[in-house]
């Protein structure tokens, strides 16, 4: 089963959403750019996620949007989060983006 849930996290209507389903297994974080919103996307999918799951960041690379990289920078350095990380991002093309995976087992 595939669920979309689009929308600020902070709002009622998104919390709302994500407390009808159980323990998700794939997070897919994209949206808001902004640190604060970002990371408040990144604490939900810590609480939310199965034990055996993976998150996925997009923009982790932007030069337009600093959250995603800021956030990415301090997940990959904090020894208390422990899972693999991949990181996908392509130095060729003139606007980069890139994808961060967090792969828990």
């Amino acid at each position: 089963n595939i669920i979309l849930i689009a929308g600020d996290s902070r709002s009622s209507f998104v919390k709302n959403q994500i407390l009808k389903n159980n323990k998700y297994d794939l997070i897919f974080i994209d949206g808001g750019h902004e640190y604060d919103v970002v990371h408040n996307d990144f604490q939900i999918a810590m609480k939310n996620k199965k034990k055996r799951s993976v998150i996925i960041f997009h923009d982790i690379e932007c030069d337009q949007f600093k959250g995603p990289g800021k956030l990415w920078k301090e997940i990959i350095k904090n020894k208390k989060i422990t899972c693999k990380i991949k990181k996908f991002a392509c130095k060729n093309y003139l606007s980069r983006f890139g994808i961060g995976m967090l792969i828990f087992k």
